[in-house]
């Protein structure tokens, strides 16, 4: 029994010897075309990947292999998936006057392609393959705005949409400079602050208001910074209109700011801007990605 067995052990591993040489002879030999035979054998290995993105990479490595043209009257061969191609010279130096344009081309695209599938993977317990499932699903989703149509579109009102820009920069324009003016009269003439205080202490829901931090009633069209500037000038014994210029600097320099960019155009000056700061960012954040 134990002969049968061993004899059968023996025509097994002759039958795989057998086989596997077979195997071997089919292959593809690409030792003699240089560093493309390398790349071509490395390839292969990611033929039966069982990361379904290496294996997309690799079948678009066989589609630009496919694609790229032989040397006619090469004696160099170098076969992947199937496909056999020859070439003269397996320089990969492109400025050699000797050298194959063709291998250096096959070299260099099939190159790419070997990056690529190292560098890609669906497998979600990575960052790379999260990254690239992510990547997959917003650009299946394909959100992204249509400006341009968007222009076109709107072309017919942007006349109106202008107009109505000028306007709200006229309403700007003489808002800003009644109220200045009533703040200044409030700071500057005794006997305006005293009827301005009166009528604020009268009531009227359209001259009066009430501030919700004191419970103090006080004259609507005359700004905060004009009575804090007052209170705190007669507390200090300064001008007041010096106290009320600083506190309102700011909001004049930013109110300046959006009338120029409504009056020139150059709203998209200051979008770019921030595009820019913001790819910055994001460049910034994708240097951390962990590869």
């Amino acid at each position: 029994m134990r002969a049968i067995i061993k004899r059968f052990s023996v025509s097994i591993l002759m039958i795989l010897f057998i086989f596997s040489t077979c195997l071997t002879s089919y292959a593809a030999d690409n030792s003699g075309v240089g560093k493309l035979g390398q790349v071509l054998d490395e390839i292969s290995t990611y033929q039966s990947s069982n990361d379904s993105g290496k294996k997309a990479a690799y079948n678009k490595a066989v589609e630009t292999w496919n694609s790229l043209a032989s040397s006619s009257g090469g004696e160099a061969e170098a076969t992947f998936a199937g496909e056999t191609k020859t070439f003269t010279n397996i320089s990969t130096d492109g400025a050699d006057s000797s050298a194959d344009i063709n291998y250096v081309n096959a070299y260099i695209s099939m190159n790419a392609c070997l990056t690529s599938i190292k560098s890609t993977s669906t497998d979600v317990k990575t960052v790379e393959g999260a990254t690239s499932e992510l990547n997959t699903v917003v650009n299946t989703m394909n959100s992204k705005a249509a400006v341009s149509q968007a222009s076109q579109g709107l072309s017919s009102v942007m006349p109106l949409v202008n107009q109505i820009t000028g306007m709200i920069v006229v309403l700007m324009l003489l808002g800003m400079a009644i109220f200045t003016s009533l703040d200044v009269a409030y700071l500057v003439f005794p006997v305006a602050k005293q009827q301005m205080d009166a009528a604020g202490q009268s009531g009227r829901a359209s001259i009066s208001k009430t501030d919700k931090a004191t419970g103090e009633a006080k004259f609507r069209w005359i700004s905060d910074d004009a009575i804090g500037a007052y209170q705190q000038a007669t507390e200090i014994g300064k001008n007041p209109l010096f106290t009320y210029l600083k506190m309102r600097l700011i909001s004049y320099i930013a109110v300046a700011i959006v009338i120029y960019i409504l009056m020139s155009g150059n709203l998209a000056v200051i979008i770019n801007f921030v595009l820019q700061m913001l790819e910055s960012v994001f460049d910034m954040l994708g240097s951390l990605t962990i590869k």
